[in-house]
């Protein structure tokens, strides 16, 4: 089920959906001409809170793609995806989450702390995680 109530980014079956800022992009490659819906959330849906950036929708293959474009604060990044996942949950039952940041430096010292591995953790027990510096482009 979509997000009702919320005006989407797009809601198509166009071959490319792009979410970026300040220079990170996640680009999610709809080979199958799916039904997708992009969403921006910090702001538009979830305004003066911790949030993601994105969620993309995969309607046909229900999957829920909650991207956050981020510098280098990583556990800031793991927390909003979290937040968001837990804000928004009613709305994606039924679809499998997918967790995504693209920062523009993760820093060592940041990716293997404790409080990390631990966010990463919890997000992982939820769906599959990936992080990638500046962008990440998949089949959606």
């Amino acid at each position: 089920m979509p997000l009702n109530n919320y005006t989407p980014e797009s809601d198509d079956n166009r071959s490319k959906v792009v979410s970026e800022e300040n220079g990170r992009r996640h680009t999610g490659l709809n080979t199958g001409k799916c039904r997708v819906i992009q969403y921006k959330v910090d702001g538009k849906i979830l305004i003066q809170q911790k949030a993601c950036d994105y969620i993309v929708m995969n309607e046909d293959k229900n999957t829920a793609y909650l991207i956050e474009l981020k510098g280098n604060k990583t556990n800031e990044a793991a927390e909003q995806l979290l937040a968001t996942y837990q804000k928004l949950k009613q709305y994606l039952r039924g679809y499998k989450p997918h967790f995504r940041i693209v920062s523009s430096k993760a820093k060592t010292h940041n990716i293997n702390s404790a409080a990390f591995r631990k966010m990463k953790g919890e997000l992982m027990k939820l769906g599959d995680f990936d992080m990638r510096n500046n962008k990440l482009t998949e089949d959606i």
